[in-house]
């Protein structure tokens, strides 16, 4: 979410298109499989030393609120290990988290009030005591938005700036993050037409994709030289593009695409109501093989996609497997559309088999989300009235995952237990509160959390590293037992 695409036509940059889109048979659906599980997923069980919710799942009541409870957080089987907030120099984050072995990057508005400008890099060697090395504020990391991503296996860090073919090039920026992640150096800074909101490696970090301003435009650069990448052209999607994810062998793409009717929930619900009229809101698949495969002229071509209106304004897509067979993790920013896991076995015909929903995010408990979204004139946050809504998720491993960790706005980190995809369950949470105050550098405000970035598993110490637009950067680690799981 953040700075939307300008609304202009795919005829009119036609001409200007790298490569075109063929679109064979699409596969659309609602996902109105009776098998499927629409949640709410079943509560935490607390151990000792948690501050556990005092509403239904998911919710900060007004109560709270107003009594300034909702300041103090609230926990269940997670506690904090390590915290760069205020007290260390902390002015604020925006959409999204990334990481390198022991070090952390977030990025800041642009236009934001911080003294420390750009993307920040957290030093942790010290999980005790995080604390700042350095700022990078080169081109693109001036604000990334949800760009910033490191590849691991290659040890980059990349982010973009947005740029199309309108608004004149955007710009990619490259580190190296492996001779030391508390002192990226600098690789690459080049403009490059198509770039923007968001951005994702391929899996073998051959490739690096972005979805540009103009609606429906991807980018693809060639970071094999990470000092030169290049452009292997640009393809038109269906419809309107947010994040997106590769499969293991990078030939699909898995976009998330935003329903048409976007900028009522994105603005405000009371002038355009509460729900999608429009059913291009969800996955797409398509196969990018002649990019993988560097062909000359490459083509993207459609493979099919799965739609909905129990959610809006898809997020992000992210790749995973089970015994072997392909899944996708979506989720939606809005509309209480949470997180779904989608069956892509047969990539003609995906099949939505659970909905991993908290209490707060279903149709029946509407009424205390509006509450919450409407509390005080906060509007659920300084962009959008995000509130209880998912944003970014995460899983401990990609092949068999076991939990998957969605950073979930007002309703902070919520960890999943996600062994059986058709039962899932909540196994820990970790809220921190707000006090109304908003950070200089993102764009929360609230009295509930503001939990936006892609949240960090490491399974080795058992802890996840998650984002607050307004606290800061936390490092949590399971207690109580909740996880790994024993069995």
């Amino acid at each position: 979410m953040g700075r939307k695409p300008l609304l202009f036509s795919v005829a009119m940059v036609g001409s200007l298109v790298m490569a075109a889109v063929a679109v064979p048979a699409v596969v659309d659906s609602v996902g109105a499989d009776p098998n499927v599980f629409e949640g709410p997923v079943a509560r935490a069980e607390c151990g000792p030393g948690a501050r556990p919710e005092t509403g239904v799942q998911g919710e900060v009541p007004v109560a709270d609120r107003q009594s300034g409870r909702s300041a103090q957080g609230y926990d269940c089987n997670l506690a904090p290990v390590g915290h760069y907030g205020a007290e260390q120099g902390f002015e604020g984050a925006t959409w999204q988290l990334t990481w390198f072995d022991d070090c952390a990057y977030f990025g800041t508005r642009i236009d934001g009030g911080q003294q420390k400008r750009g993307t920040q890099v957290i030093d942790a060697s010290d999980r005790a005591k995080p604390k700042h090395s350095a700022s990078l504020t080169t081109t693109a990391m001036q604000d990334p938005w949800e760009s910033l991503k490191v590849h691991e296996g290659r040890k980059l860090l990349a982010g973009s700036f947005l740029g199309d073919v309108f608004a004149g090039p955007g710009w990619f920026d490259v580190y190296d993050v492996g001779e030391n992640c508390a002192q990226p150096k600098l690789l690459s800074s080049k403009p490059f037409e198509g770039l923007g909101h968001e951005g994702n490696w391929s899996q073998d970090g051959r490739t690096y994709y972005s979805t540009g301003l103009t609606p429906g435009i991807v980018t693809a650069i060639d970071a094999e030289d990470p000092a030169n990448p290049k452009s292997l052209g640009s393809f038109f999607a269906q419809s309107t593009v947010h994040g997106l994810g590769t499969s293991l062998d990078g030939d699909r793409l898995y976009l998330a695409h935003i329903n048409d009717d976007y900028i009522g929930p994105a603005i405000g619900y009371q002038a355009y109501g509460d729900e999608s009229k429009v059913d291009n809101n969800g996955l797409a698949i398509y196969d990018v093989s002649d990019f993988n495969r560097r062909k000359p002229d490459p083509k993207a071509r459609l493979v099919s996609t799965l739609y909905w209106t129990d959610g809006s304004i898809g997020q992000h897509a992210l790749a995973i497997t089970k015994q072997g067979r392909p899944y996708v993790v979506f989720v939606d920013e809005f509309n209480r559309g949470g997180p779904r896991i989608i069956d892509i076995s047969d990539e003609t015909k995906p099949r939505i088999v659970s909905k991993l929903k908290t209490e707060i995010q279903m149709p029946q408990h509407k009424p205390q989300f509006d509450a919450g979204r409407d509390y005080n004139g906060e509007r659920g946050g300084g962009l959008a009235p995000f509130t209880y809504n998912s944003h970014y998720c995460n899983v401990d491993r990609r092949n068999d995952p076991t939990i998957l960790a969605c950073s979930t706005v007002e309703s902070g980190l919520r960890v999943f237990d996600i062994r059986n995809f058709s039962a899932p369950r909540e196994i820990a949470y970790y809220n921190p509160g707000g006090t109304g105050v908003r950070a200089p550098g993102g764009y929360g405000g609230t009295t509930g959390g503001y939990a936006t970035a892609q949240p960090r598993i490491d399974r080795e110490r058992a802890e996840i590293w998650f984002t607050d637009q307004d606290r800061g950067l936390y490092i949590t680690r399971f207690t109580n037992d909740a996880w790994p799981f024993k069995d």
